[in-house]
């Protein structure tokens, strides 16, 4: 997608652009892609238009487990990288602005991908003691944080198929 090849830095965006005009050149008759949206089928189709591709749903990677406790807490949860395509900046400073009483709170959970917007995210909450940054979890502990939690939230510029979306 356009989204990811403009992200990263000026390298980055150099070194894609060079590897998808090599890949469009030797090997787009000979490469085969699974989609999993319209939006990626038509860009995929843009950059290799002679190669086949597969259009499939994105399925759920784990059963719900129906004896979950569904107590809500007064959290707010983030699920996912933690870099600037997914606007987890905005997230918190909507968070700080919205003045919530003390007893709501902010947690985190991704891998920080990229360091410098990861240190910036860090720096930017450690004063606050109802914002959280954690590892990630998954399976059953994601979906007992998912179902405890007021809400879950993405605010990515944009997204393929968000997993994240469909768990909560």
């Amino acid at each position: 997608l356009k989204e990811a090849i403009k992200t990263g830095s000026f390298i980055k965006f150099y070194s894609k652009k060079i590897s998808l005009f090599i890949l469009q050149k030797f090997f787009s008759s000979d490469v085969s892609f699974v989609a999993i949206t319209n939006q990626e089928s038509t860009a995929i189709n843009y950059f290799f238009p002679q190669s086949y591709i597969k259009k499939i749903s994105n399925p759920l990677p784990f059963k719900i487990d129906k004896n979950i406790n569904l107590k809500k807490e007064k959290v707010l949860t983030y699920f996912g990288r933690i870099h600037p395509h997914k606007n987890i900046e905005l997230l918190i400073d909507s968070f700080i602005e919205a003045n919530l009483s003390s007893e709501w709170k902010l947690e985190i959970y991704g891998i920080g991908d990229d360091l410098n917007y990861f240190n910036k995210i860090k720096s930017k909450v450690m004063n606050y003691k109802n914002i959280n940054i954690y590892p990630p979890i998954f399976e059953k502990k994601k979906i007992e944080r998912m179902s405890s939690a007021w809400l879950n939230v993405l605010v990515s510029k944009s997204e393929v198929l968000s997993l994240t979306i469909l768990e909560a």
